[in-house]
């Protein structure tokens, strides 16, 4: 308020107004600075070009949050982010020509029986191919999983390479440590990259005992406030594990206690593989692309990618994600997927939060006839992640889909299966932080074998579920509905 005006109010009204300005100067200062704040932030949101929900979710956190809206903005989503994305994407295009071209064993349209979209939409947006020859090991205990891959890393005679979301430190991280330390001590190459911000829990004992031990890590993406690198996103939920380039592990589970134990929401639910042949080749493709991200140092050296016999029958392919492609890999290949299918779908997901694209899809992938069963977990370790989840459900009841709830425990597989003869297991989620934020990957199968050994495993989950019904859905209180469509506004960001 101008020096005349607050003069002129004075000689009216006195010391009363004087005391009334000055009790409400905070407030009115922080009213300004809010709408400086709106007036400069959304016109950035708005030349974005991203989709209207991922715009419209921004502008109601920075409306409905003051001040706190706009710094999760800076922090998540501003220009940074894209730089960071384009470095990214140079990295890759960098080594892409540089590394081996992998042409063992690869196969034609002919070969992929069926699923021939899939087939050329994978072809169009990632840079590997479906090779035959491969052997393939589902693992729903996560136990004998981990057991396999200690004993890959005790057996290895040239490399051990391991990246990883999330390391605990408790007794099944420091397994791994003591390993990675043996082979290091035996003159293995070891790399070990871990994500800055789900591997935040380790402590400079453990690394510091690997680099003493001659093991070389690196972190994703480090966050570091004091210079301002504040990438929360980008973060790489990949789960690779390659040895001497011939044994490849990736899937669902992280390293930790909490997977192979009862926890909080009760026993861990999880699917990783075991690939052998060819097809090795290519997830090391992937934590080379990683690691040169990561270090700037480029594995190049023939010996890690050497030329492997066929072990199996299987056609597959590792799919990639990530934002640094030019589109997003899993949205496509989920949306394809589920419009291309003829019989049946079955999808098992610990978070579930569709794109309204992949929604409509799966739609009206049930009215035409196609059996569609998607499988969640009733518990989750993300409140607002699972009444986001909740909000998708009466919608797609009423078109036909089903939805099961897994009630054991905590379900985190992520597996889909179609037509019993296409499949994929990995890390990817069906959220959008998983198909256009993080960095995942997976093993397409176009094998009716695999394909029944995961439908097999789906089925045995139903039996621990329950299935959600109309009816008995549309019962819940109003203010539970009132929660899901709050939470629905953020699903772009969750």
């Amino acid at each position: 308020m101008s020096l005349w005006a607050t003069t002129w109010y004075e000689l009216w009204f006195g010391n009363a107004f004087l005391d009334l300005s000055r009790s409400w100067t905070p407030a009115i200062i922080s009213f300004l600075l809010h709408d400086l704040i709106v007036i400069t932030t959304i016109p950035v949101l708005l030349l974005r070009r991203k989709e209207p929900t991922s715009t419209l979710a921004w502008i109601f956190a920075i409306l409905l949050m003051p001040f706190f809206g706009a710094i999760f903005f800076l922090i998540f989503g501003n220009d940074r982010l894209r730089r960071k994305q384009r470095a990214r994407e140079e990295s890759r295009k960098k080594l892409h020509r540089i590394l081996p071209k992998f042409v063992q064993n690869l196969v034609s349209p002919i070969d992929v029986r069926g699923q021939l979209q899939l087939y050329r939409l994978l072809d169009g947006t990632v840079a590997t191919n479906p090779v035959a020859g491969n052997d393939i090991e589902i693992y729903a205990n996560i136990h004998r999983n981990y057991d396999d891959q200690i004993q890959a890393i005790n057996e290895a005679s040239h490399h051990v390479h391991i990246e990883y979301y999330i390391v605990e430190p408790d007794s099944v991280g420091w397994r791994y440590h003591e390993a990675m330390i043996a082979a290091a001590k035996r003159g293995c190459q070891v790399r070990f990259l871990y994500d800055a911000i789900g591997t935040r829990k380790l402590g400079g004992r453990f690394l510091g005992e690997l680099h003493q031990a001659g093991v070389e890590t690196a972190s994703f993406i480090p966050v570091n406030l004091l210079t301002r690198n504040w990438i929360f996103n980008f973060r790489n939920h990949r789960k690779i594990v390659v040895c001497d380039g011939n044994v490849g592990f990736t899937g669902g589970a992280n390293l930790g206690e909490e997977y192979v134990s009862q926890s909080e929401v009760g026993w861990w639910r999880d699917t990783h593989l075991r690939v052998r042949g060819p097809i090795v080749l290519q997830l090391q493709r992937v934590f080379a692309e990683d690691w040169a991200f990561a270090t700037h140092q480029h594995l190049t050296d023939p010996v890690l990618f050497p030329d492997l016999e066929p072990q199996g029958k299987v056609v597959t392919q590792v799919v990639p994600g990530g934002p640094d492609t030019e589109v997003p890999v899993y949205h496509e290949l989920y949306f394809s997927a589920v419009a291309n299918a003829v019989d049946r779908i079955r999808i098992v997901t610990p978070f579930f939060v569709p794109s309204e694209a992949i929604t409509v899809a799966l739609q009206t992938a049930a009215r035409r006839g196609v059996d569609v069963v998607v499988l969640v977990p009733k518990k989750s370790t993300k409140l607002l992640v699972r009444l986001a989840a909740c909000s998708y459900y009466e919608e797609l009841l009423e078109a036909g889909v089903r939805i099961f709830e897994y009630e054991r425990g905590f379900v985190h597989s992520k597996v889909m299966t179609v037509d019993r003869r296409w499949s994929i297991i990995g890390t990817a989620n069906f959220d959008n932080r998983s198909m256009k934020l993080n960095f995942e990957v997976g093993v397409a199968m176009w094998d009716s074998e695999v394909t029944r050994q995961a439908d097999e495993l789906f089925d045995e989950d139903l039996r621990e579920s329950t299935e959600v019904t109309l009816e008995q859905w549309r019962t819940r209180p109003i203010t539970r509905q009132i929660a899901e469509n709050f939470a629905r506004l953020f699903s772009a960001i969750l």
